[in-house]
């Protein structure tokens, strides 16, 4: 990249599912189309919000840039590895909550020795210390819901992909939880955020890009986006 500010570039990505058959679907040339010449640039300390009606491809626009998934067409560069972080990793119900995170940090790429050494943060963030002996299904909804925002926030990385990382936990916990998303995103050097909160978007910010039915609609500033989006 000769614009050395810039940090993430997609370049006409074009992303198609094959039919489904069975419970298996792929990547493939003929099939569901999501995503239709889409571009994406983000320079170092930007922050975009991506938007749209569910089904509009947002998700899959930001798998295809964390490399999760590869376009049928265009291509997507990149200074350092972007960091898909999202709710819901491969946790087991049956393990203790202390060996689900370190489960679910080892599939976010930390050595298992660098995932045992966070037990006791995450245990501490999630609010979870007197349950770190019991089976993860014994937990309730909201504190499976805190314990796997604070596994996936453990990361650090230089560009911050984040999937619906906001609404967690009770009011205090969600105040928390939205320090925590401050900090990673200042600590970034480039951030994009897929949510269907408009007000999230708008604060976290300064760029906004509105996706229907898998093409760009809108790409420009925040404060510009549609309320409609």
């Amino acid at each position: 990249m000769p614009d050395r500010d810039l940090v993430l570039q997609a370049d006409a990505v074009h992303f198609a599912y094959a039919p489904v058959h069975g419970f298996r679907r792929s990547p493939a040339r003929r099939g569901t189309d999501v995503l239709h010449s889409v571009d994406v640039t983000l320079r170092r300390g930007e922050s975009l919000g991506i938007m749209g009606p569910n089904g509009s491809g947002k998700t899959t626009l930001l798998r295809v840039l964390a490399g999760v998934l590869t376009p049928r067409e265009g291509r997507v560069r990149a200074t350092h590895r972007p960091i898909l972080l999202a709710l819901g990793p491969a946790l087991r119900g049956r393990l203790p909550v202390r060996d689900n995170i370190v489960l679910g940090l080892t599939a976010l790429g930390l050595s298992r020795s660098r995932a045992r050494s966070h037990v006791d943060d995450v245990l501490a963030f999630a609010e979870l210390n007197e349950h770190a002996g019991k089976q993860l299904q014994a937990l309730s909804s909201g504190m499976h819901a805190r314990l796997q925002f604070s596994i996936a926030t453990v990361i650090r990385p230089d560009i911050l992909l984040l999937d619906e990382l906001l609404s967690v936990g009770d009011a205090a916990f969600r105040r928390k939880s939205a320090e925590r998303i401050d900090a990673l995103r200042d600590a970034a050097s480039a951030f994009v955020l897929v949510s269907h909160d408009h007000a999230a978007v708008q604060r976290l910010c300064d760029r906004a890009m509105l996706l229907r039915a898998g093409s760009v609609v809108y790409d420009g500033p925040v404060t510009d986006l549609p309320e409609q989006a």
